[in-house]
């Protein structure tokens, strides 16, 4: 089951996602609580930024050079969480972790 607005402001709110392989040298994302979005490309290269939030169960982000991007985000219950593109169906298993 997809976690709702508030229970995804509590796991992403200053937190770093990435999917495990580049670890926190990216590639990876920043949710900062302020509302700011960065990408990064890996080892610390901002590759976007822009600006994120909530709707309807979804964590969207966009900005300059980006359409809105919606993901619904399932807790795995193993320390992953599966985001799943709203647009497409897409998934990726992904970790969300203080930045260091």
């Amino acid at each position: 089951m997809p976690l709702q607005d508030h229970a995804l402001r509590e796991l992403l709110f200053d937190n770093y996602v990435h999917d495990g392989g580049g670890g926190y040298d990216g590639p990876g994302e920043f949710f900062r609580a302020n509302g700011a979005y960065q990408r990064e490309g890996g080892h610390g290269a901002v590759v976007f930024e822009g600006r994120f939030g909530f709707r309807d169960g979804a964590v969207c982000v966009w900005g300059d050079g980006l359409a809105l991007l919606c993901r619904r985000v399932v807790d795995n219950g193993d320390g992953t969480y599966t985001f799943i593109n709203t647009a497409d169906g897409t998934t990726a298993t992904m970790i969300v972790a203080r930045p260091r």
